[in-house]
């Protein structure tokens, strides 16, 4: 659905004294599967979920949530196991003033999926033929709007009745929700009441929001009484299983526990220092000391302590424990700050796994990467990735540096467009001590942090022509200058760079540095789009079926149709949006395991009706582009088929051919041996 065409207008959400309309309410869910539109009168948090599900969901299919196998549920029930032992009483008590009312209680984690039901015999009966039961995941991808899963993403109480209800099948009943917190703030789940709309009152909102909140108060009261009442062997085993160095005192300054880690770092036996003050051996800088006077936590703060006559550098935590009125133990946790540089950043998301052999393929394109990809991993020079969004620039950043001499040091992500233009060049030189209030002991910047590794500057277009003078700097004199005329120091890094922008383009209008792209390109690897590829996408799309098969327990496949329309598909959004458009999939098949034409959306079965819409929609540009662009388009739609072409653009062959020749394309580029459906085919789709 063309989000372009929707009108959105901003309304409060409904309150439980607003009067339910049922008519409107229905017109409102009406005119917004019809006319794409929402009517003013629909509530803001409702209309954004419509709007969210409009591009996953068909409002009128009947669908079953993924339910989870029985070791992955029983894993989540162990996990959530103090949650759900509160909630249940809780839920009973309530369950005592709505029995008999068609009414059930769920209990859900922060994830959408259900771990508790109770209720009347016939609304459970009811919701498990919908698939509501313990281990289905209710979340929007799944069922559509509902007040459970919009109270999870919006983090407060909300009910959803009748038509709100993105699917039709849910028209019947009604929900109300409240969320679950943690001490510390964090969501851990909610407590909703669903039940038919002819049994819902707007007083049931309150009462799920009190259910929720008794929950919540209980949960902090045993936390609370859990850790004033445990013993102190469990407390020493806990203390010396951990990794970072812990050192706990009373009231009076006297040491109670020295875990292991702490010994090791600090280089001295637990008995030299239990039962004594702990400033006999330890002295702290003046921001530290002042912490300790006021009770003021203190979180990775970078501080140098003085041990007898040695002085060492630590990334220290402050925490202050009372266990009676104005009586407070006080933990201190401690790292070294050489192994927080060398933890920090390192191999984000998981990338660490990413070597040369995850780019699937045996197309020349791809062929070429890996080659040019080992000859860079061993080199020293910089290397600039340029391709499109989602063709894999930073898994193939990862990949050179797992296969290269620095693969068990540092990688270290600069993310450019993530980080405000006055801070680029703090975030890569860092900041000197004494200049910051929250960082009095300074912090380092991204070359510090990736010293022996490697530095990947992705999108390094964003860069401001400060930030990208700081880095010329950087890259020829291999010395970092922290912010604030910090002494110098020198690093040994290895820079990669990706960009999907047109750099010569910039470095034209004055807005990148050509000294810098020089700098960066000694090695320039283009990384191909799918579409490029695409006699790779077999491969790649076993590969990501193998990962979503394990994910849901069953094998799960592609039909040979399906994979047609795969195949004569764009992608635009390359391999990120195969992997998303074979999840949705996947999550449709309702117990089936081949992946079929009709579990994708309209713009893969229906390719070139929706490249044109994209062409008519674009930003307004030259007509010589636009017709260039909608000769490549369908070129690409229609696998280079003549005929398909000429009834797609509705032109005849001779001009057809003698556009081509214009603009110079050859259709040969563009033909696939079978992977042509006809337009005829796919409009009758």
């Amino acid at each position: 659905m063309d989000k372009t065409l929707i009108q959105f207008v901003e309304t409060p959400v409904c309150t439980p004294n607003s009067p339910y309309n049922a008519d409107q309410t229905l017109e409102n869910w009406n005119t917004f599967i019809n006319h794409r539109r929402l009517l003013p009168t629909v509530g803001t948090h409702i209309g954004a979920s419509w709007l969210r599900c409009q591009s996953f969901l068909n409002p009128t299919d009947r669908v079953m949530p993924i339910r989870l196998g029985p070791e992955h549920l029983q894993a989540t029930r162990a996990t959530n196991a103090d949650l759900i032992s509160v909630s249940l009483p809780i839920m009973e008590d309530i369950y005592q003033h709505i029995e008999m009312t068609h009414s059930i209680l769920m209990l859900v984690n922060n994830a959408c999926c259900i771990l508790e039901i109770v209720g009347d015999r016939d609304m459970i009966k009811q919701a498990e033929q919908a698939g509501f039961v313990p281990g289905a995941l209710i979340a929007e991808q799944q069922v559509g709007t509902n007040a459970t899963a919009l109270t999870i993403a919006e983090r407060i109480p909300i009910q959803v009745q009748g038509a709100e209800h993105f699917l039709q099948q849910f028209h019947h009943l009604a929900s109300s929700a409240g969320p679950i917190f943690s001490i510390t703030g964090r969501l851990v789940g909610a407590l909703s009441i669903l039940t038919t709309l002819e049994n819902f009152t707007h007083h049931t909102l309150g009462l799920a929001t009190a259910g929720a909140s008794a929950i919540a108060s209980q949960r902090q009261t045993e936390i609370l009484v859990s850790e004033d009442n445990g013993q102190l062997t469990q407390l020493n085993a806990i203390l010396g299983s951990i990794s970072e160095g812990i050192l706990m005192w009373d009231n009076d300054g006297i040491l109670q526990h020295v875990n292991q880690a702490a010994e090791r770092i600090l280089n001295l036996p637990s008995q030299a220092l239990v039962g004594r003050h702990y400033g006999k051996h330890l002295s702290f800088p003046p921001f530290v000391d002042e912490a300790l006077n006021r009770k003021q936590p203190l979180d990775n703060s970078p501080a140098r302590i003085h041990i007898a006559d040695r002085a060492i550098n630590m990334v220290l935590k402050l925490r202050f424990i009372e266990y009676s009125k104005g009586n407070f133990s006080t933990v201190l946790i401690l790292h070294r700050e050489s192994d927080m540089l060398q933890l920090s950043n390192q191999h984000p998301n998981g990338a660490v796994a990413c070597t040369l052999d995850n780019f699937l393929g045996d197309s020349r394109e791809i062929r070429r990467v890996r080659q040019l990809a080992h000859q860079a991993a061993s080199a020293r020079a910089s290397v600039l990735i340029r391709g499109e969004r989602g063709s894999g620039k930073t898994l193939l950043a990862n990949a050179i540096h797992n296969s290269g001499p620095r693969r068990d040091e540092p990688f270290v992500i600069c993310a450019c467009t993530s980080v405000p233009r006055d801070l680029m060049s703090v975030e890569l030189v860092g900041i000197e001590k004494g200049i910051s209030n929250k960082d009095p002991w300074g912090q380092p910047g991204k070359f510090e942090l990736s010293h022996g590794g490697t530095l990947y500057l992705q999108d390094v277009e964003s860069l401001t022509l400060e930030a990208q003078s700081v880095l010329l700097n950087l890259l020829e004199l291999g010395i970092v200058q922290r912010l604030g005329r910090g002494r110098p120091i020198p690093v040994d890094v290895r820079v990669i760079a990706s960009s999907s922008a047109d750099l010569e383009k910039l470095i034209a209008q004055g807005s990148f540095r050509a000294d810098l792209y020089y700098r960066l390109s000694p090695f320039e690897i283009r990384m191909p789009s799918l579409y490029e590829r695409i006699e790779d996408l077999p491969q790649i799309a076993d590969s990501i079926l193998k990962r979503l098969s394990t994910q849901f327990e069953h094998e799960i496949g592609v039909s040979e149709e399906a994979m047609k329309l795969l195949r004569a598909y764009s992608w635009p959004g390359n391999v990120n949006e195969l992997e998303a458009i074979l999840a949705r999939a996947a999550s449709h098949l309702q117990g089936q395991y081949i992946i079929q034409p009709a579990h994708f959306p309209d713009m893969i079965r229906q390719p070139y009706l929706l490249h044109l819409d994209t062409i008519t929609n674009s930003p307004t540009t030259t007509l010589d582009v636009m017709e260039r662009e909608a000769l490549l388009h369908a070129a690409r739609a229609c696998g280079g088929h003549l005929g398909n072409m000429c009834q797609a653009l509705g032109v005849s062959r001779t001009t057809l051919w003698r556009k081509l020749k214009q603009y110079n394309i050859s259709i040969a580029d563009y033909r696939r041996r079978g992977t042509h459906i006809t337009a005829k085919q796919n409009v009758s789709k």
